[in-house]
């Protein structure tokens, strides 16, 4: 007799009906749009149709995500997804060993052992974090930026000559160098064929944490229908010929194992198939959301002291009242892998001028178009007497335009905020792709965090969300969150997940102003919880970063924390407005102390036909970033495009290749003998090695160092 196996899971409902001798008789792929029950239905009811009502069956399990939804109605044997997957896998192909599972929102790891009788069982096996790099929805995403459908997108990756580089790091970040590839003409292909190969090395290094698979290996979830991936799988696990497997019913086997395994979960008397589907609950009207979000408040914003101007009174969108005309300024540009801005103040700190571009990718074009934006917004004649960088990119923008100093983007934010508000004890500072969270003590940095490769609770996280609702980001998304009566609990997931959540949301009655309310709490709880976490939050928090400019998110943070939230008045520019402090403070000393010096400052008008640039591959980790190494033709090289930090400090190995403990294995093996100038400077080399590994979270170079440069 017949048995049936559902598998609903989080973008698409799955259901096999197989004989009693094992043949498929029945078997359906669909997706589920956020109604994962209309799916199901749908999917029965084609059963119903190709098989007949009157089937009989004898028993039925549920698996995946979903699986609560029917287990009751249907009274199916709810099975846990990875035994399913893996009794499907070693059942149709009894010689596997490991298995790759990439469905649209969910992927899967599993080691399959061997019992003394020869029986497999599921050794190992992992899951994939809230996270959608790694998964299907990233690929779905990508496509649709790209303007291709998904079947297309798959095709054109498979004779890619050369894969472009893309990082493997959140979908909304490989967004970035997406644009930025097709920005230099690269081929379709090779930017498709870049996605697939970043998503296999995100998937790798999230599931199997450094343990090849062992293979043969079975391929299987949607994903395997896509040859690019399969492609990937491939190249960089070295595999031979028939060792990555991909089965015929790849994207049903969830299904088939749960139908595999009704056979053990059999009802006391047979059901027909018609009255099974039936019963299917049908989408009644959406329960009352009672969410338990408080409607937000704009309120009144917080009087800053308005040091622009040196007197009290309120900041405005506009920024610091006064404009200085000084002669004499001193100049801080921060650069950072969204923005590049730079800002003049003179004496009193008073602001003479500021600039505020996109980088584009291209930090050294960045840098020339925000100084030659400032020149024009300043006297013709002023003069700098010191400048200051920061930013991801300091380090270049110090070489390109002759700064006097560099400083670390925490200072800058930390000097900025103390500034306009003098009694600031906690800085939230939200960006494009960037967050950080500083503590300060004493108007100094006494802690800071700042956010892993992921967009949850950052700029891009709000820009891709308002893009799915179809609203202007900077125009109408604050004044329809402010107007909801009702937010929608969103959450704090993936910012590609809760593509999934707006639509089942939306089709079920939710207004775009309750959305764009329940998204600026989402922010904010995804900052508070990925970046803050358990650090504390004290009671005078200043809000910088160019999402300060959006209430509603700064409203959001008052209802989670209870009390008012300052904001910065150049919030898109406070980075820039410290390193600019900070020179004028530095100066100020020097002419105190009368060991002033001229600026080494360049002039507005830098020199361009000196710089050269060329690009690695820096492969220390998934990431795979694509380093730009400039040359200002002085003897001084600068890096950018480094998510780690690893290159800032202008070292090609800032972190030496070395195995700590095979270094420990070794000297313990030699013990009691001294040790030679080589076996110190090797000690003393991986020490640092380790320190760096364990406190900044980077992992060892391998022996090939980041990848051999060359000329793009």
């Amino acid at each position: 007799m017949d048995t049936l196996g559902i598998d609903v899971g989080s973008v698409s409902a799955k259901a096999v009906v197989l004989s009693d001798r094992g043949d498929v008789r029945f078997e359906a792929y669909r997706r589920t749009q956020g109604r994962p029950l209309d799916a199901v239905a749908a999917v029965l009811g084609e059963a119903v149709a190709a098989l007949g009502s009157g089937t009989p069956l004898a028993g039925a399990v549920v698996t995946g995500s979903g699986k609560a939804l029917l287990a009751g109605a249907l009274s199916a044997e709810p099975i846990n997804e990875i035994v399913a997957q893996a009794t499907a896998a070693w059942t149709l192909h009894p010689e596997v060993r490991s298995i790759i599972e990439i469905g649209g929102q969910d992927s899967k790891f599993i080691r399959v052992g061997r019992g003394a009788d020869g029986r497999p069982f599921v050794a190992d096996h992992a899951f994939n974090e809230l996270c959608a790099a790694g998964t299907g929805a990233f690929l779905d995403q990508m496509a649709e930026r790209m303007g291709m459908p998904i079947e297309a997108f798959a095709a054109a990756s498979v004779n890619a000559v050369r894969p472009a580089r893309v990082a493997g790091r959140c979908s909304v970040f490989a967004k970035t160098d997406m644009i930025h590839l097709q920005q230099r003409a690269c081929p379709p292909g090779e930017i498709v064929a870049g996605l697939c190969f970043a998503l296999v090395r995100t998937y790798l290094a999230s599931l199997c944490h450094g343990r090849a698979p062992e293979p043969p290996i079975l391929f299987q979830g949607g994903v395997a229908a896509n040859d690019g991936v399969a492609r990937a799988l491939i190249e960089v696990l070295h595999l031979a010929e028939g060792d990555l497997v991909r089965p015929e019913r790849h994207k049903v086997m969830g299904a088939l194992g749960a139908a595999l395994l009704a056979r053990e979960h059999t009802w006391p008397t047979p059901v027909l198939l018609g009255e099974l589907a039936a019963r299917i609950p049908t989408r009644a009207e959406e329960p009352e959301r009672v969410s338990g979000l408080a409607p937000l408040a704009s309120g009144g914003r917080v009087a800053l002291v308005d040091r622009g101007s040196n007197d009290a009174g309120t900041a405005t969108d506009a920024g610091p009242t006064a404009r200085s005309t000084a002669d004499t300024v001193f100049l801080g540009i921060d650069v950072g892998s969204v923005s590049t801005k730079a800002v003049a103040i003179d004496a009193d700190g008073l602001l003479a001028a500021s600039a505020y571009l996109p980088t584009a990718g291209r930090p050294v074009d960045a840098v020339h178009a925000v100084l030659d934006d400032l020149r024009t917004r300043l006297p013709p004649d002023v003069r700098v007497a010191r400048a200051v960088t920061t930013g991801s990119g300091r380090h270049l923008a110090r070489d390109l335009a002759g700064a006097d100093e560099v400083i670390d983007e925490i200072s800058a934010q930390a000097r900025s905020a103390v500034h306009f508000v003098p009694d600031a004890d906690t800085i939230f500072e939200i960006g494009g792709q960037d967050s950080k969270y500083i503590r300060l003590t004493g108007g100094r940095v006494a802690r800071f965090q700042m956010n892993r490769a992921c967009a949850a609770g950052t700029g891009a996280f709000l820009e891709e969300q308002s893009g799915r609702l179809g609203i202007d980001i900077r125009r109408d998304f604050a004044a329809a969150a402010l107007a909801s009566q009702a937010p929608v609990r969103l959450g704090s997931r993936c910012t590609v997940f809760m593509d999934s959540d707006l639509v089942h949301h939306l089709q079920h009655g939710a207004s775009t102003a309750d959305l764009c309310a329940g998204l600026a709490y989402s922010v904010a709880r995804n900052y508070l919880d990925k970046v803050v976490g358990s650090r504390p939050v004290g009671a005078r928090v200043v809000f910088q970063g160019g999402v300060a400019r959006n209430t509603a998110v700064r409203a959001a943070f008052e209802q989670i924390l209870g009390h008012a939230v300052a904001v910065h008045p150049c919030p898109e520019t406070s980075g820039a407005w410290g390193a600019a402090l900070i020179a004028r403070e530095a100066a100020l000393r020097d002419v105190a102390s009368r060991d002033a010096a001229p600026s080494r400052f360049r002039g507005f008008a830098t020199p361009r036909e000196a710089v050269g640039i060329r690009t690695f591959e820096c492969a220390s980790c998934e990431n795979q970033c694509e380093i730009q190494q400039v040359n200002t033709g002085e003897g001084r090289r600068s890096f950018f495009g480094c998510v780690c930090g690893r290159f800032e400090r202008g070292e090609d190995l800032p972190v030496p290749a070395g195995d700590a403990f095979a270094t420990r294995e070794r000297l313990l093996a030699g013990q009691g003998e001294a040790l030679g100038d080589a076996e110190l400077a090797d000690l003393r080399r991986t020490v640092e090695n380790t320190i760096q590994v364990v406190l900044l979270g980077l992992r060892p170079l391998g022996k090939g160092g980041p990848g051999r440069p060359k000329d793009r």
